[in-house]
C-alpha cells in the first residue's frame, strides 16, 4: 500500500489525491510496523 504513495509523492499530479480514509488506513499501518520495529528492537536477542 505504501508503494503508491511512494511514487504519487515523487511524481505529482499523476495520481488522484489521497483520501481522508486512505490516510488513515497508510497511518495506521505505519503505526503497526514502528510498534513491530520497536518490539524487535527491545527483545533480548538469544
Amino acid at each position: 500500500m505504501l508503494t503508491s504513495y511512494a511514487w504519487e509523492a515523487r511524481y505529482p499530479g499523476l495520481g488522484e489525491p489521497v483520501t481522508i480514509e486512505e490516510y488513515r488506513e497508510a497511518l495506521r499501518q505505519a503505526e503497526l510496523v514502528v510498534s513491530w520495529a520497536a518490539k524487535v528492537i527491545k527483545e533480548p536477542k538469544e
